[in-house]
């Protein structure tokens, strides 16, 4: 059957922007923001998304530095990618997310401009443009 349904992060210390996409359409739909403790996901809240949703492999945004380097959070990010292999056994896939947030805000802006109302907020869209990239690329 293979990977149909994706959870998408935009991975944040105290919020992570989530979507979910699908590999037939290769689109993808916010779907809110999963809380944060300290770079920590928040367990129960997970465990409702997982139970909500049932993707069948995770996308995760990386940030990495316009010169290829890594900022501090990008470990952290890792460490989330292998806690989410190892806790759910679903395969995580890894995302250069450079300016993934900016390009979120400005596509919201231009929603806003075109009378569009937004539901969700900018790390949500940031995991909508992760995981469509990934998409776009892999599927």
């Amino acid at each position: 059957m293979g990977i149909r349904q994706i959870l998408g992060l935009d991975f944040g210390l105290f919020k992570t922007g989530l979507a979910i996409g699908q590999t037939i359409t290769r689109t993808a739909s916010p779907i809110g923001i999963l809380k944060m403790r300290k770079g920590q996901i928040d367990l129960p809240s997970f465990k409702k998304i997982m139970q909500d949703w049932k993707p069948d492999a995770m996308v995760i945004g990386i940030p990495v530095k316009m010169d290829e380097s890594a900022f501090n959070i990008s470990h952290q990010a890792e460490a989330c990618a292998k806690w989410l292999e190892v806790t759910t056994g679903l395969p995580v896939f890894r995302v250069d997310e450079r300016l993934t947030t900016k390009a979120a805000r400005s596509e919201l802006l231009d929603m806003k401009s075109s009378g569009i109302k937004q539901t969700k907020t900018v790390d949500a869209y940031a995991a909508v443009l992760i995981l469509e990239s990934w998409l776009r690329e892999y599927v």
